[in-house]
């Protein structure tokens, strides 16, 4: 009898123990369902945040990229503008050049006229 009561008590005992245990197993079950579920919460508000900052820095990619093409075409006038004034530049000191020649050549033909004159008189 008493051996019969030790192994209904035991019985009782591991029922007790597995019903203990199963409570426990869902509350560890549910713990970390719950800690999932905050750590998908979290990583979706990431993704949005990352997708929000994606958008943001494709529409700043775009910007940039209109206002460097922008910066090139208004660079591509300057030069040819530039180059243009550089061609008149060059002309005009040719040209200067050439005057400065030709006023050499009457200088030194006038010059010549007066030393002949000088003879003369």
């Amino acid at each position: 009898l008493k051996t019969q009561l030790e192994k209904a008590s035991s019985e009782e005992k591991t029922g007790l123990d597995e019903g203990e245990d199963e409570e426990m197993d869902e509350e560890s079950i549910r713990g970390e369902i719950l800690t999932q579920k905050e750590t998908i919460i979290s990583r979706d508000l990431e993704i949005e945040k990352l997708r929000s900052n994606l958008s943001s820095l494709g529409r700043e990619s775009s910007r940039l990229k209109t206002e460097a093409y922008t910066c090139k075409e208004n660079f591509e006038v300057e030069k040819a503008h530039w180059l243009d004034e550089k061609e008149k530049v060059i002309r005009y000191q040719k040209q200067l050049q050439l005057n400065y020649v030709q006023m050499y050549k009457k200088n030194k033909v006038f010059e010549s006229e007066i030393e002949s004159l000088k003879t003369k008189l």
